[in-house]
């Protein structure tokens, strides 16, 4: 059990540890103002209620405000206003999960959580940017320098100045399932001195032989069972990473077992360091891991009664006992799931028994209907195409096709139907070498062929903008660039110069001048954008208007750099 107590400190006392804080950087406060440098940096370790957060900020982000070994009776009050409506622990509370692990994936209980946490993740950081922002969510409240997750040794204070030296670690290991920007989250990665990421490797967590106690490098000054417990679960459900969860081996399993799991949560309790970094990370991606607020939910998860008395920031465990509901979803028989029970008329059905499938495994041959949103491969020479399609309302279920027959024209946005087996590959869910059929284009809509396996006979209509061959801009729209005007920030610095052209209804912008572009990137506020880096890369990208566009507007955010013109097909 953490520590818990009430620490009084003299004026004395407080004014010394003052004198010694080392310089910070400027911060901007929101929501709770700090009002004198003398009360940043300040040592607490007694935090007993939400009154005692006082959030820092620098820009939108939040220092770290807790104490590491101090137990968390309390939500923070970020933690409070996260949860509402139907996504409250009250709500959540009476939904199934699933004692079998194969099928808790299948569990109402798991696809509630796994939706929520992805929905409100709408800023997806990339590794080097863990650099920074580690330096917000483990640093320590007096001195701001970075604290090792395992051993607690101060470390930093940033990437650029390592002393001692440190390295990212991620706790679930790159090798065991993650694959895109699951590998970068900076709920999982957690810094940590060179020696200590060296000495876990990918060993799976857990207490037998050949498992990984996260203890051994601080020599039990601190617990880390709970909270190699929590990152899991976190991992395990907002990421969907079902099929490398338990077990050890060189390929699968980050956890020894359920029972290992539960038992560690129950051990070591949360703390405010842990709630600290839960609402610093929230200021980062806008996401929470539930799993710290609520661990009571871990044991809901699995269908298991919530121990009594157990210190918890809800302080519902504390308070009696918490029996879950009926399971959810396939109960098994074992260790092989059932097969699932699929509805091949209801894509949510689908949908959700492809997503339990372990690695390997093949649901069957399903259609579903859905929007293109990313495009990764064209075969010139097959016609063929790898892509990601979503289907209407249900975003956090992404459907990959390995190879789409002769779908090489297709593009993002527009709508197909593909039909084909599914099956689960090393963790992405696919359509192996399907068919389709297109049922509308970006740009418009197409009368869908009868058969499958191409686009038929259908007849786009492209946008009604005429064809200028690319030297003018075209009548009735008009692109505009405006820096800074959404408060967007890039990796970008120094000048760039742009050109634009214009062919069949869409526009190409070029960017040069030493940059390079970072897919998927989105800015503080979760829109869509271009992150730009240094290097000598010169980046593309095309977009298509439609014809009742008027104007076209990209607003550019520059990182120490000042606005320059930019020319589009010769005007500014």
């Amino acid at each position: 059990m953490k520590k818990f107590t009430k620490i009084l400190t003299t004026a004395l006392a407080a004014a010394v540890a003052f004198a010694s804080i080392p310089a910070l950087p400027a911060l901007y406060t929101q929501d709770i103002v700090v009002s004198s440098a003398a009360s940043i940096g300040t040592t607490r370790t007694n935090y007993d209620s939400a009154d005692d957060v006082k959030y820092e900020y620098s820009g939108n982000y939040i220092y770290n405000w807790g104490a590491r070994e101090e137990d968390c009776i309390f939500l923070s009050p970020k933690a409070q206003a996260f949860y509402t409506g139907s996504n409250t622990f009250d709500a959540w509370s009476k939904l199934g999960g699933n004692s079998n692990t194969s099928s808790t994936p299948t569990s109402d209980l798991y696809q509630a959580l796994k939706k929520y946490m992805s929905n409100k993740h709408t800023y997806k950081n990339s590794y080097k940017e863990n650099n920074n922002l580690l330096c917000y969510t483990d640093c320590t409240h007096e001195s701001r320098r970075i604290s090792s997750f395992y051993s607690g040794t101060q470390i930093g204070p940033d990437w650029s100045n390592q002393s001692p030296a440190w390295n990212k670690e991620h706790t679930w290991p790159n090798s065991k399932g993650l694959e895109g920007s699951d590998e970068d989250d900076v709920m999982m990665i957690r810094p940590t001195a060179t020696s200590e990421n060296s000495s876990r490797g990918n060993t799976a967590y857990g207490k037998s032989g050949g498992y990984y106690n996260p203890n051994s490098e601080s020599n039990g000054t601190f617990d880390l069972r709970g909270d190699c417990a929590h990152i899991v679960l976190y991992v395990y459900t907002r990421w969907g990473n079902t099929s490398k969860m338990w077990g050890n081996s060189n390929t699968s399993g980050v956890m020894e077992s359920k029972e290992v799991l539960l038992e560690w949560m129950e051990a070591d309790p949360v703390d405010t360091w842990e709630m600290g970094r839960n609402d610093s990370v929230q200021s980062i991606t806008g996401t929470r891991n539930v799993f710290v607020d609520y661990p009571e939910l871990a044991w809901l998860l699995f269908s298991e009664e919530v121990p009594t008395g157990m210190n918890t920031p809800s302080r519902i465990a504390n308070d009696g006992v918490v029996v879950p509901p009926s399971s959810s979803g396939n109960t098994g028989g074992g260790t092989t799931p059932d097969t699932p029970t699929v509805d091949a008329n209801n894509p949510e059905s689908i949908l959700k028994a492809a997503y339990a499938l372990n690695a390997g495994e093949v649901l069957g041959t399903y259609s579903l209907t859905g929007k293109i949103t990313n495009v990764k491969e064209r075969d010139s020479s097959t016609k063929n195409i790898c892509l990601t399609f979503v289907v209407d309302g249900y975003d956090e279920y992404p459907m990959y096709c390995h190879w789409l027959q002769q779908g090489y024209d297709l593009d993002v946005g527009d709508t197909i139907t593909v039909s084909g087996e599914i099956k689960n590959y090393n963790g992405t869910i696919e359509f192996n070498k399907p068919n389709f059929t297109l049922v509308s284009s970006s740009g418009g809509t197409t009368t869908p062929d009868s058969g499958s396996g191409s686009t038929g006979g259908g007849s786009t209509v492209d946008p009604e903008l005429p064809d200028d061959g690319g030297s003018t801009t075209p009548a009735g729209a008009v692109a505009t660039f405006d820096f800074g005007a959404k408060g967007a920030t890039t990796n970008s610095e120094g000048n760039e110069a742009t050109s634009k052209n214009y062919t069949d209804g869409k526009y190409s912008l070029n960017i040069t001048g030493g940059v390079k572009f970072y897919a998927d990137a989105y800015d503080a506020k979760g829109n869509s954008c271009l992150k730009l880096g240094s290097g000598s890369a010169i980046g593309s990208f095309t977009f298509t208007v439609p014809s009742d566009v008027t104007s076209v507007t990209f607003y550019v955010a520059k990182y120490k750099a000042k606005a320059s013109a930019v020319t589009i097909n010769g005007e500014k």
